[in-house]
């Protein structure tokens, strides 16, 4: 008995124990299962989407290499891209959310990298209202910032015959300004455009001069600086007798900021004079204009030339020609130790949102640039990315027993049609333990041809015929079902054409804007329901009250157990529902929300109409941007959930479902043994003395959730004949009064 025991001992260690709640199932950020786009392998599938983001060279992991940092002021949304190799000339970048959660939260409009404080160390350079703040790099043996910013920025403003007045450094949201050194002193100064974005403003930093160039000093000494201007009602460039500075304020926080709009600088020498040149970008252009600035010592700096088609002038290249508001980034790409330069689009919407990323390598020099063309999708070619918006789902759209990949999106930029909304096929070409995704069709089922607008798909058996049917949320807030034509083998085949789903009463369902449905079984009757999110935030719940082949649902509730999404203004939760049953068998909720959180809410069962209980609004802390899509499923055939989370971004991050350790006060930790395991026929189950006596119920469950054998006992060994069992996985509950022990088991013959 005594080898008996510690062989049971030694199995039980090997499997460890769930509890009852996902919450005390723990998921981890998986970066490389294979994705497959023709006959490329992803480098990044998972790196989550990139639109309108703003670039940043930055020593994340402090190995001496530069890195990538990129802040999409779409989603307000860190990302990181390690550098690999450091080799001069190769680009090999990594994903990583490794140090996410080392920055600060709530870092909105734009978020630069630059060493503020003539340390080494790059700090956060980011907006707030009409100024920027900065969180200093605290890194020693590891990265850090400071906790708190130090607030809005400050400036001397002196003009002739005035006091000094003290005012915040002037950037609002919509600009990117531009951290440079001037005056070649080793401190950073800052160029920005004024409050009608028509002149720049020069703020010279004289930290150097004071001897302590930890403690930046900034003054405004250049109110039109350039001696240039810009129309307001145009991207017009005025310079020379054609300019004039007429627009004089001391305090540019006073001015009316309805009135900007909107611009981006970066600096650089063009043409090794010793001068910074100025690169800008307008909010209604789709090019960049490259001003030379010419230093005259007897006279202000002044723009001289105007290069409309930059950077063509720089090399036999193409114009910069992005969709709106252009921004450009000088960074060293390929670890040649020369910077090279990257275009992006500054907009908040209505910009492209899949090929957004312009890289030009520089052959040239830093001060003496010559730029060539290399792609316009830098990075995004290199991950799953859905344009705007990612809503993944799980199904076997082949039928060949492992379980695909569906992506969905609100949409995609195009300047020509409003029905963009479409659907990515990734099928598994893995095995049931390890997953692989191929893409097989970026338009399965011609989504666009039904005339919808932000397609969720989701399915069900709604007609009792043994497969499951496609139906679709969309932006008006209904429901359109695709019934399922397949043959009881092979594919799964859907009809060309659909219908609007009715209600009992012949109305067709509309839950509002943004529908996006789950077909379950909520009311545990053999009956599938159907669950819908929607704009508001709400979880709508309309009852089946028809049979297994003709569905008839009926409105129950339009806000089921209180469970409102997270929201940023308190109005618009964007809620995704995924009910799921738990290893016991009970429903719990995750919801995906505007502000990207994912809700956690259990207390479901049998407590349908009553309040959900919230476990928290930000489920394991997981962020993968605003406006999360969450599916669960267990994609590698351990028993256990993973997780699929997508992002406004358009792009998806996968979670591996591992086990955690439960309170005692919950679970019996240790109380049920099994042997053997893996089983062929006849499985053994051994209970603690404490125990011996008393009367224990034991469920068997499949990897479904359903319950496929149950017994009751009062012996401490019990046999169970496994033989009928199809080979697989399964979880063995264990109930004593009124706790639970869990284990699993493997079946093989």
């Amino acid at each position: 008995m005594r080898n008996y025991i510690l062989k049971v001992l030694l199995l039980i260690l090997s499997f460890p124990i769930l509890s009852n709640q996902l919450d005390a199932q723990t998921f981890s950020r998986q970066y490389d299962v294979p994705v497959t786009v023709g006959e490329q392998q992803l480098k990044n599938p998972w790196a989550g989407g990139l639109n309108s983001v703003q670039i940043s060279a930055f020593d994340a992991n402090l190995d001496g290499l530069d890195d990538l940092f990129l802040f999409d002021r779409i989603g307000s949304r860190i990302s990181i891209f390690l550098n690999v190799s450091g080799i001069p000339e190769v680009i090999d970048y990594k994903y990583t959310m490794e140090y996410d959660h080392l920055f600060p939260q709530n870092m909105n409009n734009w978020v630069l990298m630059r060493d503020l404080n003539c340390d080494g160390k790059k700090d956060i350079c980011t907006n707030t209202g009409s100024s920027f703040r900065i969180f200093w790099n605290t890194s020693t043996t590891s990265l850090s910032f400071s906790p708190t910013s130090t607030g809005s920025v400050s400036a001397t403003y002196q003009y002739p015959n005035t006091n000094p007045i003290i005012g915040a450094v002037y950037s609002i949201a919509a600009d990117i300004p531009a951290f440079d050194d001037y005056d070649g002193d080793g401190d950073l100064d800052i160029w920005s455009w004024n409050d009608e974005s028509t002149s720049m403003y020069l703020y010279i930093n004289h930290a150097a001069e004071n001897g302590d160039c930890s403690v930046p000093d900034f003054i405004c000494e250049g109110r039109c600086y350039g001696q240039f201007g810009e129309s307001p009602e145009s991207f017009e460039i005025f310079i020379g007798e054609d300019f004039e500075c007429d627009y004089d304020v001391s305090n540019p926080r006073s001015a009316d900021e309805r009135m900007h709009a909107g611009g981006t600088i970066l600096t650089m020498d063009l043409n090794q004079d010793g001068t910074k040149d100025l690169i800008v970008g307008d909010v209604t252009e789709t090019n960049m204009i490259a001003l030379e600035v010419d230093n005259n010592p007897a006279s202000l700096d002044s723009v001289t030339v105007l290069h409309f088609d930059f950077p063509a002038d720089f090399a036999a290249t193409l114009p910069i020609d992005l969709l709106v508001f252009p921004a450009a980034f000088f960074e060293d790409v390929n670890n040649d130790g020369v910077k090279d330069l990257m275009v992006t689009s500054n907009a908040f919407s209505g910009a492209e949102d899949k090929v957004s990323i312009w890289l030009y390598l520089n052959l040239g020099s830093n001060d003496l640039p010559e730029f060539e063309f290399i792609q316009d999708n830098f990075l995004q070619d290199q991950m799953v990315d859905m344009g705007t918006n990612c809503y993944p789902v799980v199904f076997d759209v082949d039928r060949d027993g492992l379980k695909d990949l569906l992506t969905a999106n609100r949409f995609y930029f195009s300047s020509t049609s409003q029905y963009t909304s479409v659907i990515h096929y990734y099928r598994n070409v893995g095995n049931a333990n390890n997953p692989a995704f191929e893409l097989i069709d970026d338009n399965w089922m011609n989504i666009p041809s039904f005339e919808l607008r932000a397609a969720y798909p989701i399915f069900g058996d709604l007609d009792g015929d043994g497969d499951e049917d496609l139906m679709l949320g969309e932006q008006e807030g209904r429901f359109y079902l695709i019934e399922n034509i397949s043959e009881q083998s092979g594919p799964n085949v859907f009809a060309l054409s659909g219908a609007f789903i009715l209600n009992d009463l012949n109305e067709v369902i509309d839950v509002g804007q943004l529908s996006t449905p789950q077909i379950i079984d909520l009311g545990d009757d053999g009956l599938l329901d159907l669950i819908s999110g929607e704009l508001n935030g709400h979880v709508n719940y309309y009852k089946n009250i028809g049979t297994l082949s003709n569905y008839s649902f009926q409105f129950a509730e339009d806000s089921i157990g209180d469970a409102i999404a997270t929201s940023i203004l308190g109005i618009q939760g964007r809620s995704v529902p995924h009910f799921y049953k738990n290893i016991l068998g009970q429903w719990e909720l995750l919801l995906g929300t505007e502000t990207g959180q994912i809700n956690y809410f259990n207390d479901i069962e049998a407590n349908i109409f009553g309040t959900f209980n919230l476990v928290t609004n930000a489920f394991q802390n997981i962020d993968e941007g605003q406006r999360t899509g969450v599916f669960l499923s267990d994609i590698n055939s351990d028993g256990l959930n993973d997780m699929f989370v997508g992002n406004i971004g358009g792009g998806l991050g996968f979670y591996k479902g591992f086990p955690v350790g439960v309170e005692e006060s919950a679970y019996l930790n240790s109380e049920l043994l099994l042997y053997p395991n893996p089983v062929n026929d006849i499985l053994t189950l051994f209970t603690q003395n404490s125990n011996k006596g008393k009367s224990m119920d034991v469920s068997v469950y499949d990897q479904s959730g359903q319950i496929i054998h149950k017994l009751k006992s009062n012996e401490q060994i019990t046999n169970i004949n496994t033989t009928a069992w199809p080979a697989g996985l399964y979880h063995i509950i264990l109930k004593i009064d009124n706790t639970y022990s869990h284990n699993r088991v493997i079946v093989v013959h």
